[in-house]
């Protein structure tokens, strides 16, 4: 530094006045040498006191600048290295010496090799132009203990320039904390990200307008799709017009207010194909309540809805099986009741008309008369029988039939009044299983009826109390079902009845349910036939004849 430096002495005398150039020596360099580099500078016979005065007042503060700076470094939480170009350390803190578990001493010995792991010695010619321009550059890379054992290090690398030569000063910081946060956080959007794109249900995200912006793989499954292909398309694009009408109402609606939503829909494959799905949803706003978009899932239910069509039509085809075998039912009981009085209107008329045409003169008109009331009577017991005729199943199938899957799929018929009823199913079924030939829905008719009489028998008893077994066994060359329950039973005097038509224990029955499944039983060729539990309840039985090869169709 150069400059006038003057003094004013105590007094009458007269301001000294100096030219003076003061160099310094930075704090790497002991205090007394400042002095004596200022003192030499200088002209030594001209300083006066007061010049000494200041300049160890400067050597002071400088010192307590150096300890203070010392201080700092020494209680920095990060490592802090210089080393020289060739990489000789020269300095370090005891962060430094802690972090690698080496004294002080030891790690002055070293090079910067002995502590980097994978060393660069070009490194630094790599990165040269950046430095000397005072830029600062990071690096991630490892660092060694004493030990052997290495961990990762952020290290901010710059120059010291002293003029004639260069330091460079590194300042490493343990990331080993953050390195494993980042490889949990890595490992837990892993662990999604697949558990995302395995799933087999249809995970997906859509904007407030309704276009996709992430489908997962299972687009392929569920709708034919490559992800690519639905992302930034209208949901409305992959189902009817119809439906899109439909489900973009329901969209509208939940963005009026709703935070999360299910409901079910109809898609369109690839193929043209409908697909069910179930969707489950939340809506996903900004901080203002502005919605931003829905995401969620979609569950294929396509089997599940086919299940339930068949089912539902499986039930039409027993419903209707029930009202045609009512109809012949009845119609049986009207002929059988009616042919008879006909029968015997047709022999007093025939009787009268002999008796007529007998006298001298015959009346004509009387003989023409109970002639057309002969006619009458007979064209009505052809209309009964014909009537008869014409209610019975026609169309009936015979084939193999496992009666062990009828028994299974008349009780998932029956498994809601089962449930509301709290009654315990029990199926003993044989095994291999066995077949009978004859009309499965018919079949699946008579167990249901039974089943169906067994619960309502049940219904006075306390709610899980009821019991109902069906148990099927093949015997020689006959096939048993037996449907058994724990209810209040059949009055013996009742128990005769208990098959003809009309006759009912029930105040709203027909009388025709029981009727109608020996009528069944008898078409294929087996007996039915009711005995008391043998504790307590009532018992029905029923003996088919096995089919020839025994065994259900493939």
């Amino acid at each position: 530094a150069k400059g006038t430096f003057c003094l004013h002495p105590p007094g009458d005398m007269r301001p000294v006045c100096y030219d003076v150039c003061i160099a310094l020596i930075l704090i790497a360099e002991p205090p007394k040498q400042v002095i004596n580099l200022v003192i030499h500078l200088g002209n030594p016979g001209l300083i006066a006191p007061p010049i000494t005065y200041f300049l160890i007042t400067l050597v002071i503060r400088l010192d307590r600048v150096e300890k203070e700076f010392r201080t700092v470094v020494e209680n920095a939480g990060d490592a802090i290295f210089i080393h020289n170009r060739d990489g000789k350390i020269i300095e370090v803190n005891e962060a430094a010496c802690k972090s690698l578990g080496y004294g002080r001493g030891e790690l002055l010995a070293l090079h910067a090799s002995d502590v980097v792991a994978g060393f660069d010695p070009e490194m630094l010619s790599k990165h040269w132009g950046e430095l000397i321009q005072g830029m600062a550059i990071t690096l991630e890379n490892e660092h060694r203990r004493n030990d052997g054992s290495t961990f990762p290090v952020e290290v901010s690398i710059s120059l010291l320039d002293h003029g004639d030569e260069f330091n460079v000063l590194a300042v490493a910081r343990d990331i080993t904390k953050r390195k494993r946060d980042q490889k949990a956080l890595h490992d837990s959007e892993e662990k999604y990200r697949k558990l995302v794109e395995t799933s087999h249900d249809l995970i997906w995200s859509v904007d407030a307008e309704g276009r996709f912006t992430f489908v997962n793989q299972a687009s392929i499954i569920t709708h034919g799709y490559d992800p690519d292909e639905m992302v930034g398309k209208p949901f409305t694009d992959f189902m009817t017009a119809e439906q899109a009408k439909i489900d973009m109402a329901i969209f509208a609606k939940i963005k009026d207010g709703a935070d999360f939503f299910d409901l079910e829909s109809v898609h369109l494959k690839k193929d043209g194909s409908p697909v069910y799905l179930s969707f489950n949803a939340v809506v996903l706003r900004d901080d203002s309540g502005n919605v931003l978009g829905t995401t969620g899932t979609a569950k294929d239910i396509t089997r599940r809805k086919l299940a339930e069509e068949q089912s539902r039509r499986h039930q039409e085809q027993l419903a209707h099986v029930t009202r045609v075998a009512t109809m012949g039912e009845m119609a049986t009981g009207l002929a059988h009741e009616l042919n008879q009085p006909l029968a015997a209107i047709t022999a007093y008329i025939n009787g009268s008309l002999r008796h007529l045409k007998s006298e001298d003169p015959p009346s004509e008109s009387i003989i023409e008369a109970l002639e057309k009331a002969s006619e009458q009577a007979i064209r009505a017991g052809n209309v009964i029988q014909h009537l008869r005729d014409f209610v019975r199943r026609k169309d009936s199938k015979s084939e193999n039939v496992d009666i062990n899957d009828a028994v299974k799929k008349a009780m998932q018929l029956i498994k809601a009044d089962l449930d509301s009823n709290q009654v315990v199913l029990t199926l003993d079924l044989s095994q291999p299983p066995a077949a009978v030939v004859g009309d499965p829905i018919l079949l699946q008719q008579v167990i249901l009826n039974l089943a169906r009489n067994s619960v309502d028998a049940m219904k006075s008893k306390d709610p899980g109390s009821g019991e109902l077994t069906i148990s099927t066994s093949a015997e020689d060359n006959s096939f048993s079902i037996g449907i058994k329950d724990n209810g209040p039973g059949i009055d013996p005097k009742h128990q005769e009845q208990l098959f003809d038509p009309y006759f009912s224990t029930k105040k709203s029955g027909l009388g025709l349910g029981l009727p109608i499944c020996r009528s069944i039983i008898n078409e294929h060729g087996g007996q039915i036939w009711y005995e008391p539990a043998p504790i307590n309840g009532a018992a029905f039985h029923i003996r088919l004849p096995l089919s020839k090869t025994g065994y259900p169709a493939e």
